[in-house]
Order: C-alpha cells, then structure tokens, then sequence
C-alpha cells in the first residue's frame, strides 16, 4: 500500500512542477493547453492507482485461498473382470438322412419347416418286388432246411458221409443270409427320423425313383443350439469345459440366457491366433434360431481385496501415474502403478494402502503439500 501511495504522490508532485511551469507562461492559448494536460495526467495516475491496488489484493486473496475438494476413504473391493466375443448359432444336432436302398417312392409325407418326431415315418418305398424277395428266399431257406436235417439223420445212422452233411450246412447259411437280406431291405423300405427336430431340406418327391446313397432330408435338433466363437490365444486359458458364459443376441434385444463350455479347440487358427470354442444354450421356447449373431460374455478374472479406484482420479505426467491422497488437511502427491481397467475404474497395483483418502473432486486445482478443505467424504462399498 505504501508503493501506491509513493507512486501517486510521485505523479502529483510532477504534475504540480509541471502547472507552475504553465502559470510562468503569458500566453493565453499555453495556459489553456497546460490545464488540459493536467486534468488528463491526473486522471491517469489515479487511473493506475486503482488498478495496480486490485491487482494486489486479489494475488494476496488467491494466496490465502484453500481449495475445497471431495474424497473417498480406498476399501478393498472384489475385482471381477470379464470378455465380450461375438459368435454365430448352430444347431446342436445336424443329419442329413440319405437312402439305403433302391426303389419307388410311394409315400414322402414331410415338408421343409415341418417339426418331427423321432421313428416318425418319412419316406415309404413300394414293396411289392421286396415282398416277393422275402417270400422266395423263405421258400428257399425252408427246402434247405429239410435237405440239411435228412442228410444229418441219414449220416448218424451212417447212411451218409460228414462231406456231403457239410455242404448242406453251408447252402442253408447261404439262404439264410439272403432271407435276412431281404428283410432288412423290407425294413428298410420305410425311412424314419433319427431324431426330435426340424426339416431344413427335402431332396425327394412322391413318385421319384431312386439309387441306393440318394439323400432325402435335412433334420436339425435346436432343443439347444451352439454359439460358436473364436477366443483369443491369450485368453483361452480362462475357458474351461461347462464353464458359464452369459449370451445376448441382437435379433432378441433385451433377452439374456446362459450357455456352458461344450468344446475347446485343441488347435489354433494360425491367421486370427484363436481357438474355436462351441457354448451350449438350451432352447426350450426354439426362439434361437441357427445363424443368428450372439454375444457372449465370459467372466476372465476374480480376485478378492483389490484396490479400484475411479479412472478420473488418476492423473499422468511425464514420470508415470499420480493421485492426490489429503492426511490433515494437506494434498499429498503420491506415484501409482495402474493395472487392469474395468469399465470406468482402474486396478492400483501399488503406491496407495487401504484406509487413505483418495481426492476424486478438485484434483485439477491442488498441488502437492496443499492446504485443501475436505467438504465431503464418500464411503467405497467393500466386497
């Protein structure tokens, strides 16, 4: 204040020299002019007074001024870390049925979409060349049969030879296999599903004739489907066999289910260094559908007492990470090692303890050995 007072009695006193000099002067336009310079240099050193007074007091206010801030006392927190991966639905059961026989066929009694039973009857065959086969070759067992048994008795009673007993033997197992050949081509005559499922594909027409290999249907099984997805070589290590995985589709917005580790790839793909890995979901309502996108998520880690604090609380410079604690009243810069980001919080790996408080509001303002004011303290919920 003293500085001001000197500068301003300093003006005041060249301005007064300065109007005796102008009262020496005769001339009537000199006096005119000294007066209006005097008006103007007397308004500027009051001018400069003034601004030079505020600028004081308000660098003397920031001095004194302490700067609130918010903390969080740090608790030990459960660190639970988890994997998005994005997959596709497969059904879990796919069979292609294909004809074991040649023939007509007299019945095909299915449409695609069509849901099925399993030993529900598809494809029946005309019979009637199989029924004659079957009736001839049980003629021919049968006669075989007698010639077998007469020259059996005739060779205990020694009227034979064992030579000629033998080759009864064999024409009789030559025409028994050829009956059960011809009824299991009767049986086969009729083609049944293998399973509970859904017809995808049908490749045959009533009326069609066909060779023996032909396929007739596409059946899948989507009581549960697969998601299959590609994991990460570094992170395959967390998939285990029945392990759960949470599953959203996008088709199904707002649905959540729950899929378990059916299969691990045991070989990498060498292009996208991931392992296949198929997750199976049930599917009672057949509201999931084969081909439909999934998101899977996985839960990768889990390790109780963790330190987690807010992402916003950590400040960088050029030696590394820092937070700002408050013990008695004063900010305490403190170096920290970050570790796995979860969300908007981040792991402390070290350089913070458990009970200290962390400032997460103000933290821009202060600076190290700072006097703060802690006007709020929150509560971490520990798990």
């Amino acid at each position: 204040m003293c500085l001001h007072n000197g500068l301003f009695l300093n003006c005041l006193l060249k301005i007064t020299v300065y109007a005796h000099f102008t009262r020496t002067k005769r001339k009537t336009f000199m006096i005119k002019g000294s007066y209006q310079m005097f008006r103007t240099s007397l308004l500027i050193c009051l001018l400069l007074v003034f601004v030079m007074g505020k600028t004081a007091d308000t660098k003397s206010a920031e001095r004194n001024k302490i700067t609130k801030v918010e903390v969080f006392k740090l608790a030990p927190r459960k660190l639970v870390s988890y994997a998005t991966y994005i997959g596709h639905l497969k059904p879990v059961n796919r069979v292609t049925i294909s004809s074991e026989i040649a023939g007509s066929i007299e019945k095909a009694s299915f449409q695609i979409g069509q849901s099925i039973k399993k030993g529900q009857v598809l494809i029946k065959f005309d019979t009637r060349k199989l029924q004659l086969d079957k009736k001839l070759n049980e003629s021919n067992y049968t006669l075989a049969l007698m010639d077998y048994n007469r020259e059996k008795n005739l060779y205990i009673k020694n009227l034979s030879t064992l030579a000629k007993v033998a080759s009864l033997k064999n024409q009789l197992d030559v025409k028994k296999v050829r009956l059960d050949i011809s009824k299991l081509e009767l049986e086969k005559s009729r083609i049944i599903s293998p399973l509970d499922g859904v017809i995808t594909t049908k490749f045959v027409e009533k009326g069609e004739y066909i060779g023996s290999g032909k396929k007739v249907a596409e059946i899948i099984d989507i009581s549960s489907v697969l998601a299959e997805v590609n994991i990460p070589e570094k992170e395959i290590r967390y998939v285990k066999t029945k392990k759960p995985m949470s599953v959203m589709l996008d088709a199904l917005a707002g649905k959540h289910y729950t899929g378990y580790v059916k299969t691990i790839g045991l070989e990498a793909d060498l292009r996208s260094r991931s392992f296949m890995v198929e997750v199976e979901i049930q599917n009672p309502k057949r509201e999931l559908l084969p081909g439909m996108l999934t998101r899977l998520k996985m839960q990768t880690v889990s390790i109780d007492r963790q330190m987690l604090i807010p992402r916003h609380t950590i400040q960088e410079e050029e030696t590394g990470s820092f937070v700002y604690i408050v013990k008695d009243n004063r900010s305490i810069k403190k170096p920290v090692k970050t570790g796995i980001s979860i969300d908007d919080e981040v792991q402390i790996l070290s350089g913070l303890k458990f009970g200290q408080y962390i400032v997460e509001t103000g933290q821009q303002l202060i600076t190290d050995q700072e006097t703060v004011k802690v006007v709020e303290i929150k509560k971490q919920t520990s798990s």
